[in-house]
């Protein structure tokens, strides 16, 4: 047990010092004159009900502990963002200040407006905290 938990500690540290370009062994060469992004952005993409607003949760809980968490992080899965098919909002949550965890809303179909949606996210033109709905008459608001 005091192995893991050392584990988990060491694992932390990593995640929290985690920088763009650092060097993890695996060196990847930066052209000269190009800038690293100052972070990374995940975004989870998957069916309704898969676990992706949980995941979020989770990576919080597991890198600052169920008693630290900040409050919009403790209540994310009974926050209004949620309706009864679940995540109804496109959101970012900074898990560390170079690491950016994007939820978003469940696909039921894949259908042409589903993935639009994706694509305006990845795009950057999705506005975080913005409802998206799943009926064809509503539109994902955009900035």
């Amino acid at each position: 047990m005091a192995d893991s938990r050392g584990y988990r500690q060491d694992l932390r540290a990593l995640v929290k010092s985690f920088a763009m370009g650092q060097n993890t062994g695996a060196h990847v060469p930066v052209p000269a004159g190009e800038i690293l992004p100052r972070h990374i952005n995940i975004y989870l993409f998957g069916p309704q009900g898969s676990g992706k607003t949980s995941f979020i949760r989770t990576c919080f809980k597991a890198l600052y502990g169920p008693r630290n968490l900040d409050a919009n992080v403790a209540q994310l899965e009974h926050s209004l963002q949620r309706s009864d098919d679940g995540t109804s909002m496109y959101s970012v949550f900074s898990l560390t200040d170079r690491i950016c965890l994007h939820d978003t809303r469940g696909q039921r179909e894949y259908t042409p407006e589903e993935l639009q949606q994706l694509k305006l996210v990845l795009e950057g033109r999705a506005r975080p905290n913005s409802l998206v709905q799943q009926r064809r008459r509503y539109l994902l608001l955009l900035r």
